[in-house]
């Protein structure tokens, strides 16, 4: 069961929905205008993802959990409005060609604060490091605005595990985060839950749900 292994790589597969709000200042300052990357930039909102997870049991109690995601998509859209991206401003009626590129990267330190035979409930803090990349332009005016960045935050984490049967198992878990480090302000809830039938030893199937929100303010 889940409770007694040392090692595991869990990868998942899920159909996504996405919802990207964004506003992207100017490089002195000056307030970008808001605007749905979906709606105005022609991003998809409903795509394929897969998230990658390992886990390793230092000791009975002690694990530490890394997890990585990637979301990448490119849009074309012709606008319906003036936008105030970075440094320049695409006007009603552009054609804008875009990227934009998130990366999560999650390191969690989990103590189990109960660890019996059938259920296991860990707490613990992590690091999730995150990179942003953003690229649009106009190519009949050529037109372009580049902008990434990256930043870094603590997050408090939650574990459980209840083995209802032999060969099955209910899982969560929860990564949460609020508050402001050097400018930069950040909330962040990433939830886990799934249902696992332990086919073989090492090989389980399940079926679960995931929820990733992310707000970011990130300081020049």
């Amino acid at each position: 069961t889940p409770i007694n292994d040392r090692f595991s790589i869990r990868a998942s597969y899920f159909p996504a929905s996405a919802s990207t709000d964004i506003r992207l200042d100017d490089s002195t300052g000056v307030a970008g205008t808001p605007f749905s990357a979906e709606d105005d930039f022609g991003l998809k909102d409903k795509l394929n993802q897969v998230r990658v997870e390992v886990l390793l049991r230092i000791l009975e109690r002690h694990r530490l959990r890394v997890d990585y995601f990637n979301l990448r998509r490119n849009g074309d859209a012709v606008l319906a409005r003036d936008i105030a991206f970075g440094d320049q401003t695409f006007a009603a009626a552009d054609e804008v060609r875009n990227t934009i590129d998130w990366k999560t990267l999650n390191f969690t330190y989990l103590y189990s604060l109960v660890h019996r035979q059938r259920f296991e409930l860990g707490a613990g803090a992590g690091l999730t490091l995150f990179q942003g990349e953003m690229r649009a332009r106009v190519p009949a005016r050529l037109v372009r605005e580049d902008r990434s960045g990256s930043v870094a935050y603590p997050t408090f984490a939650i574990d459980g595990t209840l083995r209802i049967a032999k060969r099955f198992s209910i899982n969560a878990r929860a990564n949460y985060l609020s508050g402001t480090i050097d400018g930069s302000s950040g909330k962040i809830n990433d939830y886990h839950a799934d249902f696992q039938y332990r086919w073989k030893r090492n090989l389980a199937l399940g079926v679960g749900y995931s929820k990733l929100k992310t707000k970011l303010h990130i300081a020049a």
